[in-house]
């Protein structure tokens, strides 16, 4: 009995550092679950919040804070979690995206110049 009473205090101690680790344990899981819901998750979460507020309510909340410090706060964010994903690897979905849904996002020089020559030719047929 006295070999167990001594041993209690060790017992105690490694039940403590069990809990701990467990403890830790789940936490790791718990980041790495929450880094696993990725972009999409805080995208369709954020449009979920935005629709239940409702787009007027929204914009008003957005306008009371302030139009540059909103957008300020969500470019701020926005490249945390492009920096998090790897600039190239973020920058290569957004495209691919954008391009799946028919947008190119980098015209061509010829399209450039065809788009400034028609401009300028504009510009002189009005004069």
């Amino acid at each position: 009995m006295a070999d167990l009473r001594a041993a209690q205090p060790k017992l105690d101690a490694a039940k403590r550092d069990a809990a701990a680790a467990r403890a830790a344990a789940w936490a790791a899981a718990g980041d790495a679950a929450r880094a696993a819901a990725g972009d999409a998750a805080r995208a369709a979460a954020w449009d979920a919040a935005r629709a239940a507020a409702g787009d007027a309510a929204w914009d008003a909340a957005r306008a009371a804070a302030g139009d540059a410090a909103g957008d300020a706060a969500g470019d701020a964010a926005w490249d945390a979690a492009r920096a998090a994903a790897g600039a190239a690897a973020w920058d290569a979905a957004g495209a691919a995206a954008w391009d799946a849904a028919g947008v190119k996002l980098e015209p061509t020089v010829k399209q450039l110049q065809a788009s400034a020559h028609d401009l300028f030719s504009r510009m002189i047929d009005a004069e």
